[in-house]
């Protein structure tokens, strides 16, 4: 990693064995044949290059369990991708992708995508397949809702979705009861739907800045909850009952228009940090 390689000798071709292969911030366009007649390889990274488009004989790495191709500039993935059955670990994050294969839906062993910062304005169902993946980064892109069968992701520790034009959330999100990081910073969203409070593995609730109007009363079942951030939406009030949030050691309720908050102290036992506007009353 870190030359300035553009291309690949034919004679790595002999290394039958090579299992893991570098190449990162180098000025790659693509990904050079060669490299697919490597079939033993388990580890291939080749972030940071110059990529435009990704060879369909990708699909020939059948052993492969970590594809780092982030910070690139493709626009697609090929429906080979599919064929990487083994597949553990994907990077495609910091490109120009603006659509997903449904042949996604083929990697049965993916516990972690992340597709951040691309051009993605659907995420497509068959992704919701994934029943293996626990780690979902989806932030930065276009989205402007979830597929409505999210809730069957059941596998899911972390979903990342800061950074999109999200308006609603689909009422099975409730069914994600191993979910322990959720992040809406940065999206449309005028309410929590009732069914977040199935969620009682959260540990981390991002939701600043969007256009909250209300919280529904359920997030008082969330008692795991570590970090929640409410701040800079449209709150006018709180429920009284979020003080059974016990486990907070971090509340963001800054920038909205409340008049005062339910938080006395001692209330939140383990609260390390309180962020309120002034004037605020208890």
């Amino acid at each position: 990693s870190h030359n300035r390689l553009n291309g690949l000798h034919a004679s790595i071709s002999n290394c039958r064995l090579l299992s893991r292969l570098n190449l990162a911030s180098n000025l790659f366009s693509s990904i050079p044949p060669v490299v697919c007649t490597l079939t033993a390889m388990t580890d291939l990274r080749f972030e940071r290059n110059e990529l435009t488009v990704l060879t369909p004989l990708i699909g020939n790495l059948v052993e492969l369990r970590m594809f780092d191709i982030s910070e690139n500039k493709l626009e697609t993935l090929p429906r080979t991708i599919g064929n990487l059955s083994a597949l553990v670990e994907l990077n495609c994050n910091d490109n120009n992708i603006s659509s997903l294969p449904p042949s996604l839906k083929d990697l049965f062993s993916i516990q972690r995508i992340n597709i951040s910062s691309n051009k993605l304005k659907l995420l497509p169902t068959d992704v919701t397949g994934l029943t293996s993946l626990k780690r979902l980064a989806i932030s930065g892109n276009e989205l402007q809702s979830l597929p409505p069968e999210v809730g069957v992701m059941s596998s899911l520790t972390e979903l990342l979705l800061d950074g999109n034009q999200l308006n609603t959330l689909p009422l099975s999100i409730g069914r994600l009861t191993e979910l322990q990081v959720l992040n809406l910073d940065g999206n449309r969203l005028s309410l929590l739907p009732p069914e977040v409070a199935g969620m009682t593995a959260l540990r981390e609730l991002w939701v600043h800045d969007n256009k909250l109007s209300v919280v529904p009363e359920g997030i008082a079942d969330l008692t795991n909850l570590n970090v929640l951030t409410l701040s800079n939406n449209e709150l006018t009030v709180l429920p009284a009952n979020m003080t059974r949030l016990v486990s907070l050691n971090e509340l963001w309720i800054k920038d909205n228009n409340l008049k005062s908050h339910p938080f006395r102290q001692g209330l939140l036992p383990n609260l390390r940090l309180l962020l309120v506007d002034m004037g605020v009353k208890v």
